[in-house]
C-alpha cells in the first residue's frame, strides 16, 4: 500500500467533534440535574405530609381528649427537630444543584450556546427580587412556618406539664417576637445560617 492510499485510509477529525462530545456530555449532566429536582420535590412532599398529619393528630386528638399534655408535647418534640433536618435537607439539596450547574457551564464554554446561564443572566442571578425570586427562597419558609407551630405545641405541652397554663399567652407572644425577629433577619439577608444559602443557582 503506498503511503498515498495510507493517508486516505485515516480519518480526519470532524470540526465539530469535540463540541458534539460536549454536546453529548452536557446532555447527559443535564438528566442528572433534572433528577436531583426530583428527588428534592419528593423530598419536600414527605416533610410536608409528615408535619401536616402531626399538627392534625395534636389538634383533633386535643380536641376530642384522646391527646393528653405529653402527648401534645411528645408531637412538638418530634415535629421541631423535623423542621429543622428538612431545612438541612432543602439546603443540601441546593448546594448539590448549584455544583451541579456550575459543572453544566463549565462543559457548555465548548458549545455556542449556554441557555442556563442565559436564562439565569436574564433572571439578574436571582439578586433582584422584582425580576425574579429564587425558589429555595421561598421554599425553605414551609419548615420556618411549621417550626413556629411545633414550638407553640411543646410551649402548651410543657405548661400544661407544669401547671402553669397562665403563662402561655405570654410565651406565645415572646416566641412571635423571636420568630418575627429571624423572619426579619432572614429577609435582610443577616440571619445567623446566611453564609450557607450564598451560593449561585436554586
Amino acid at each position: 500500500m503506498s503511503s498515498e492510499d495510507a493517508d486516505k485510509n485515516i480519518e480526519t477529525p470532524e470540526p465539530n467533534a469535540g463540541q458534539n462530545s460536549a454536546l453529548e456530555q452536557w446532555k447527559f449532566y443535564g438528566q442528572s440535574t433534572h433528577q436531583v429536582s426530583n428527588r428534592r420535590l419528593k423530598n419536600n412532599r414527605f416533610y410536608l405530609r409528615l408535619l401536616i398529619a402531626l399538627l392534625g393528630i395534636a389538634g383533633i386528638g386535643g380536641k376530642l381528649g384522646f391527646i393528653t399534655p405529653i402527648g401534645i408535647l411528645f408531637i412538638g418534640a418530634i415535629g421541631l427537630p423535623f423542621c429543622v433536618l428538612w431545612t438541612f435537607h432543602i439546603l443540601s439539596y441546593k448546594q448539590l444543584n448549584s455544583g451541579k450547574y456550575r459543572v453544566l457551564w463549565q462543559i457548555a464554554e465548548d458549545l455556542p450556546y449556554d441557555p442556563f446561564q442565559m436564562e439565569w443572566d436574564r433572571l439578574k442571578q436571582g439578586n433582584e427580587p422584582n425580576v425574579y425570586i429564587k425558589h429555595t427562597t421561598v421554599e425553605v419558609w414551609w419548615p420556618r412556618v411549621f417550626g413556629f407551630f411545633y414550638a407553640i405545641l411543646l410551649l402548651y405541652g410543657g405548661l400544661s406539664l407544669l401547671g402553669k397554663l397562665q403563662y402561655y399567652w405570654w410565651g406565645v407572644g415572646v416566641l412571635t417576637f423571636i420568630w418575627g425577629m429571624y423572619a426579619v433577619l432572614v429577609l435582610k439577608g443577616k440571619s445567623p445560617t446566611q453564609k450557607y444559602w450564598d451560593y449561585t443557582g436554586e
